[in-house]
């Protein structure tokens, strides 16, 4: 198997890790609000960073452009993006705002061609069209369920995709500019650009970040703080990892998953069956995995 190949499995277990969080970040978004849910998980994931990194003895040589990339790539997509996307998981909950990053292929795969000349093979179009047939099945079933949909709460996740599409290109521009930085350490200067933008906003919005903590039972606070390690320290470590070898419209295309994984968890948690619906996105989803390694 080679980097390409195993990238597209670090993609999809970064997209369940972050599946997994995203049901909690809409619990506690809800509760308390987005800033204070971002806030948590940034602090988190990057406490973790700098533990794993400590121990590791890992702190790679790299040029001031590839940190400056990295610092903006967190500002805007893990800072000011994260903030749109979960205020759109607190309106219209996790699953149905993950549905909006079936823009992404189509925004990466032109991005892939024209800054990274990365061509489309036939076996990865079509791929990408399992994909989004996937993110269509559960749309479907979420308008059946609902009968209309939240605009404001659509427009926040759309702002937060394309801002993460931003931090994504920026990302992949920064490991370009130093291929042997580490992931761990690009991580945590993306997580320090984020915590920047939450800084200068607590300036203006009240974040009473402790005090809100400790307003919560203790289970809620194990779990805010866990699902910040799952799904922003393991998920944002395992994507890194994909992004450095993997192919953008393709990885794009798998973290389509999200929202099926992100539905499945949520079904787990309330005790019902996964619907034909999502039966279906799933076939959908083995379909494209098996296409991403068809021919070359």
């Amino acid at each position: 198997m080679d980097k390409a190949d195993l990238a597209v499995f670090y993609a999809l277990a970064a997209s369940l890790a972050f599946a997994g969080g995203s049901v909690f970040f809409a619990r506690y978004s809800r509760r308390i609000s987005s800033i204070w849910m971002n806030t948590v998980k940034a602090l988190t994931c990057g406490v973790g960073l700098s533990l794993t990194l400590a121990i590791l003895g890992i702190w790679d040589p790299f040029p001031n452009t590839a940190l400056y990339g990295l610092l903006l790539s967190g500002a805007l997509g893990l800072g000011i993006g994260d903030l749109f996307l979960l205020g759109a998981f607190s309106k219209i909950g996790a699953s149905r705002s993950l549905l909006i990053f079936g823009f992404q292929p189509l925004i990466m795969a032109v991005a892939g061609s024209v800054l990274f000349q990365q061509a489309l093979l036939w076996n990865q179009g079509l791929a990408l069209i399992f994909f989004i047939f996937c993110l269509v099945t559960l749309s479907l079933e979420r308008y059946r369920l609902d009968g209309h949909w939240e605009i404001k709460g659509l427009l926040f996740a759309f702002i937060g995709v394309l801002l993460d599409n931003v931090g994504v290109l920026l990302t992949r521009f920064s490991f370009d500019l130093a291929p042997d930085l580490n992931p761990l350490q690009a991580n945590l200067f993306r997580i320090g650009g984020a915590l920047g933008v939450f800084l200068v906003l607590s300036f203006f919005i009240p974040l009473q970040l402790f005090k809100n903590f400790a307003s919560l039972p203790v289970k809620d606070r194990f779990l805010a703080v866990g699902a910040s390690l799952i799904g922003t320290f393991v998920s944002l470590s395992l994507y890194l990892n994909a992004l450095k070898y993997g192919h953008l419209a393709i990885l794009s295309g798998v973290v389509l998953t999200g929202p099926l994984f992100s539905a499945l968890i949520e079904s787990l948690i309330q005790k019902k069956r996964p619907s034909n619906y999502q039966i279906i996105a799933f076939i959908c989803l083995l379909a494209g995995m098996g296409l991403v390694f068809a021919q070359k």
